[in-house]
């Protein structure tokens, strides 16, 4: 792959390896369209419904993961986390419905809006629901 849109750092793992792992891949999923795009428009678009199918797919596992994980343990944020989950979807669909639309630019104008959500949903939601969680598993471990 050539230029790195998007570097994992230490400093995104929200120290749960399941979803650390899956964000991992969220980023390769993101340069993997960057770098399409970078190739061109043609080639972006000859590319986007994979790449965003791909992206699709995974998302739907991983949104999986942390929403069973956060009904499991009654996590009290949960309904805000998952509406975070909801608006991303909705603006997946916005950006194929505009590709299928034909619109110019929606793969270069996805994959940005695909890297500011992953950061800042990171950031925020899943660093705040990593450290109930393993604030809940030292609590446990403790009491043992």
């Amino acid at each position: 792959m050539g230029i790195i849109f998007v570097q994992w750092e230490e400093r995104y793992s929200v120290g749960v390896g399941i979803i650390d792992k899956q964000h991992k891949h969220l980023f390769e999923l993101t340069n993997m369209l960057y770098e399409r795009c970078r190739r061109g428009e043609s080639i972006a678009r000859e590319h986007f419904v994979e790449t965003l199918h791909a992206t699709v797919e995974y998302v739907g596992i991983h949104f999986s993961t942390e929403e069973r994980l956060m009904d499991k343990i009654h996590y009290p944020d949960r309904v805000k986390h998952k509406g975070q989950h909801v608006d991303f979807v909705k603006k997946v669909m916005e950006s194929q419905k505009d590709f299928e639309e034909g619109k110019i630019g929606v793969a270069i104008e996805f994959v940005y809006f695909l890297r500011d959500w992953i950061l800042s949903h990171i950031a925020i939601y899943d660093k705040n629901f990593a450290e109930y969680l393993n604030r809940l598993i030292k609590e446990r471990t403790s009491q043992h």
